[in-house]
């Protein structure tokens, strides 16, 4: 399992299960509500959902890119939203919206 981040207002990382090989910062996509968003993988999750009173279904990771973030902009991503007191969703949307066109003519090359 991974914790992701998506392109959203939230401060929040989210954990989809996946079953081949990874990096930390690859991109992918991924089932959100009734859309599919592209999202960051930042950690390995370590979370345990085994709780007696909720059952929470873990969904899996659709498709994964060969497109990898390097660790020194995954911390700048970090640091950006801590020193400017917003969300890290929202920098990477900020970061996404200006790369989009670029970002998806590759992605639908793969």
């Amino acid at each position: 399992m991974v914790e992701v981040l998506l392109p959203l207002g939230i401060d929040q990382n989210f954990t989809y299960h996946i079953d081949c090989k990874y990096k930390i910062g690859q991109l992918f996509k991924v089932p959100f509500g009734k859309n599919k968003q592209i999202g960051i993988i930042v950690r390995n999750s370590t979370t345990e959902f085994n709780s007696p009173k909720k059952v929470i279904k873990i969904k899996k990771v659709i498709k994964i890119y060969n497109i990898i973030l390097p660790n020194p902009q995954l911390k700048f991503l970090e640091e950006f939203a801590r020193y400017n007191m917003t969300k890290r969703g929202l920098v990477l949307k900020m970061v996404y919206n200006l790369s989009k066109t670029q970002l998806l003519k590759v992605l639908d090359t793969n």
